[in-house]
């Protein structure tokens, strides 16, 4: 990624539902010292992992991300995107940045979306025994939600409510919140106890999706779906 897009800061970040965490990183010092001045308190990618929706962030254009860019960059890391992928357990947030002065990288990173994300892919693969043992020693901040920036949040657009606008395909609110949870990797017990439906209801919700798109199986469906930026 360094030959490539100029990137010498990589961060992994995983938020669980139950308040714990893990983070993985090519720049300890950086997180260290995060952690030690409670720069968590003022990051917009803190709060509970059911506010974030998929996401692709600049930096940049971040403004309340302000005080903890700052802080960066003391550590020779700036121009960076943030990868927001929410997933069953929680959400799942990547960090990539470059060092100070590269303002030319961020067409390359707009430009190679689709590249970059193939590699957060491989490093999910590769990092697999890293992640593994990460597991084993999640970070636990009390009462953390409760506590962090709430000035920020990706669900300000009812993304919902705009894909059936302008979707030929009609869709009832119910069809769009499983179409929702399906692409975060909920299974369908999973839906059931999020909407407090049963697990029947919601089979026949997405029989009727499937009817919709065109798809014969649930992979079919997956695939579709997930390239509606729910």
């Amino acid at each position: 990624m360094k030959d490539y897009f100029g990137i010498n800061s990589f961060v992994y970040f995983k938020s669980f539902n139950d308040g714990s965490e893990i983070r993985l990183t090519n720049q300890p010092e950086w997180i260290q010292y995060y952690y030690e001045q409670e720069l968590y308190k003022l990051s917009y990618c803190e709060g509970r992992p059911s506010d974030f929706v998929k996401a692709r962030l600049i930096w940049a254009g971040i403004t309340v991300a302000n005080p903890v860019l700052e802080k960066a960059r003391q550590f020779n890391i700036d121009y960076g995107m943030t990868f927001v992928e929410p997933c069953a357990e929680g959400c799942e947030f990547f960090f990539i940045g470059t060092e100070l002065g590269r303002a030319d990288v961020m067409s390359k990173y707009l430009s190679n979306i689709d590249l970059i994300e193939r590699f957060l892919d491989y490093f999910r693969v590769k990092a697999r025994l890293l992640i593994e043992e990460a597991l084993k020693h999640k970070i636990i901040i009390p009462d953390k939600f409760e506590t962090v920036s709430k000035t920020f949040c990706l669900q300000g657009l009812n993304r919902a409510d705009f894909l059936n606008a302008i979707s030929p395909i009609e869709f009832s609110a119910r069809e769009l919140e499983c179409m929702r949870l399906l692409t975060k990797g909920y299974t369908q017990k999973m839906i059931a106890k999020e909407l407090g439906i049963s697990p029947r209801t919601v089979e026949t919700y997405l029989n009727h999706v499937k009817e919709k798109t065109g798809s014969y199986s649930k992979g079919d469906l997956v695939k579709y779906l997930l390239k509606i930026p729910f």
